[in-house]
């Protein structure tokens, strides 16, 4: 189920880029903050569940 949350956001955050119809920079920046936020809750979630 993480995993799945995980893909999902990964591919929410690929779609706004691929319907985008200019690629700058800003665009560029939003989708990969999108991502590191995606994989730094799963990162956190790892985490907690490791020193269960």
């Amino acid at each position: 189920m993480v995993l799945a949350e995980l893909g999902r956001k990964i591919t929410s955050a690929l779609c706004s880029l691929s319907n985008t119809t200019i690629i700058n920079e800003e665009v560029l920046n939003a989708m990969l903050e999108e991502l590191c936020t995606a994989l730094l809750e799963l990162k956190d979630l790892f985490d907690m569940c490791r020193h269960i």
